[in-house]
Formats: C-alpha cells, sequence, structure tokens
C-alpha cells in the first residue's frame, strides 16, 4: 500500500490490522485524486512532491509512481469542496474560539450571539483565500460535540458559543474525547458481557 514498513503492523494484532489496511486508503492513490481535483502545481494540498514533472502527452502531470510516497500531511488531505475535513475544519472553530474567550475577536455590532453563522464568517475572515464558505451544519455539529464532551458551554435557543467549561479549560480537548472513547468502549463491553450472561446454559 505505500505505507512505510510496520505503520500499521506493528500496533495492531493480525486481525484488527488485516481489517484496517482493507479499509484504509492507498497514499498513492489520495494522492492521485487529489492532483486530479486540481493541478499539481497548486500548493493547496502540499503534495507537489508527489508529481512527476513528465506528462503522458496530454499536458496533464502524472503522479509519480515510483519511490516513497509523499508524507500525507492533514492539510494535504484538505478537499477543494465547499465542506472542509472534519478535523481541519474543527481546528479552525476551536482557533475563532479561543480568540473570542480572549476577547481578540468581538461581535459584529448588533449581534448577540456567537452562532455559527457568524462563526463562518469569522473563520472565513480569519483564513483567508481558502475560497471556501465554512459549513454552518458542520460548525453547529462541532458544537454540539463539545458540548457533550463537556468542553464548551453552548446555548440552544440559537445554538451558539458561548464559553469553554472549567473542565475543557482544564483538561483540554483531546484528554476529553479520550475519556469519551474510553467510556464508549466500556459500554461496549458491558453490553457483550450482559449479553453472554443471557444466553441460555447448553444443554446438557
Amino acid at each position: 500500500m505505500g505505507l512505510p514498513e510496520g505503520w500499521v503492523t506493528d500496533v495492531l494484532p493480525n486481525r484488527k490490522a488485516l481489517k484496517v489496511l482493507g479499509n484504509g486508503v492507498v497514499p498513492q492513490q489520495a494522492v492521485a485524486a487529489l492532483i486530479e481535483l486540481r493541478p499539481c502545481d497548486s500548493q493547496d494540498f502540499g503534495v507537489a512532491s508527489a508529481c512527476s514533472t513528465e506528462s503522458a502527452g496530454d499536458g496533464n502531470p502524472r503522479p509519480a509512481t515510483n519511490g516513497a510516497p509523499a508524507k500525507m500531511t492533514e492539510e494535504s488531505t484538505k478537499p477543494p469542496t465547499v465542506r472542509r475535513a472534519r478535523g481541519r475544519l474543527e481546528d479552525h472553530v476551536r482557533d475563532v474560539c479561543d480568540q473570542i474567550v480572549t476577547g481578540a475577536v468581538t461581535l459584529p455590532e448588533g449581534a448577540a450571539n456567537w452562532t455559527p453563522h457568524r462563526l463562518a464568517a469569522a473563520i472565513k475572515e480569519r483564513f483567508p483565500g481558502s475560497g471556501v464558505e465554512p459549513s454552518t451544519g458542520a460548525i453547529a455539529d462541532t458544537l454540539k460535540r463539545w458540548r457533550d464532551l463537556g468542553f464548551a458551554e453552548v446555548e440552544e435557543g440559537p445554538l451558539s458559543f458561548i464559553d469553554y467549561t472549567d473542565e475543557g479549560r482544564q483538561q483540554g480537548l483531546t484528554e476529553l474525547k479520550e475519556q469519551a472513547r474510553q467510556r464508549r468502549l466500556a459500554d461496549r463491553r458491558a453490553a457483550k458481557d450482559a449479553a453472554r450472561a443471557a444466553e441460555p446454559e447448553p444443554a446438557a
């Protein structure tokens, strides 16, 4: 698949590794898809090094097919579509919210709440040149996830960002996400144990 040796198999048992690799994306194919979406000389994807300088006779650059694949970073996987990658958008929302709580960014005159629409406008202003209007629906989903994690105070009507919680400030988003993941795993294990306990004993 073009991944570094042991990238998956050194950290996962065989069965899980097969599942992960089976569902994975071949990096070279991902690079080729990004190049197809936008010319390779664009720096938006950070994958220009994955393109050969030769063409196939039609004037279009082709992705390199030998050597190591280009390193796929968070920035290089950003698609040129109206919808930003979820993690990238969350970073932008977090950046703007950090500015809000420190007072570096203030509400427009006459506005009362940091709704997803106003956050989208602030993101667009803070990250100019993207050519993409952030999705207000995706921003709303981000705020709801933060609320459910206990990371942020979110008002319901209209949905809007208020502040970070004390827990969010002390533990941080990454730690709260990990705690939520551990709870989900524990719940699944408990459900499986309960289901096994409820199974009738086999007849003698």
